[in-house]
């Protein structure tokens, strides 16, 4: 089975697994070797589904990135301008019910992200492809738009924006 990328709201990888956020307020966990996605099983949120009346909706999400020095999942929400963050346990899947504030503003325009050697990387809504360094667990200094529709035709708006792990 493939990914359904259309009902992607943020996705991540660890050991080999993509976790995605979807639209159905559901985070799917399946094995991906970066041409071939296994079969997606839905983890337990133990209350924090909305259905239920909790407050960590994966459907509100913008982009998402696991942070495995941490265990912290940064994750970004439609209509918020933070970058908020819960802990999050890969081996369990478990989502931890705190929620942390990274930065206070500023993100209100995410369409997916990611982190790579010490960097965050982000997509806005207009398409540009932008990183800042994230250290200690925020980002920090100027943002630096690298690609985008004005700078070389690509447009990288994507809620399914991750770097492939082994």
């Amino acid at each position: 089975p493939g990914v359904d990328w259309s009902q992607a709201r943020g996705a991540f990888m660890v050991s080999g697994r993509l976790y995605t956020g979807s639209s159905d307020n559901n985070l799917y966990v399946r094995s991906f070797d970066g041409a071939t996605a296994g079969a997606p099983a839905a983890l337990d949120l133990f209350g924090l589904n909305p259905a239920t009346g909790a407050v960590w909706p994966p459907k509100s999400l913008t982009g998402m990135f696991f942070d495995p020095t941490s265990g912290r999942l940064y994750y970004t929400l439609s209509g918020d301008a933070r970058l908020l963050y819960r802990y999050f346990t890969p081996e369990s899947g478990v989502v931890g019910t705190d929620t942390f504030v990274a930065s206070a503003s500023g993100w209100s325009t995410v369409s997916g992200m990611t982190m790579a050697s010490g960097k965050l990387y982000y997509a806005t809504t207009n398409g540009n492809l932008s990183a800042v360094t994230f250290s200690g667990g925020v980002p920090s200094g100027a943002a630096t738009v690298i690609s985008g529709p004005a700078l070389d035709g690509q447009n990288w708006a994507s809620r399914g924006l991750f770097v492939l792990a082994p």
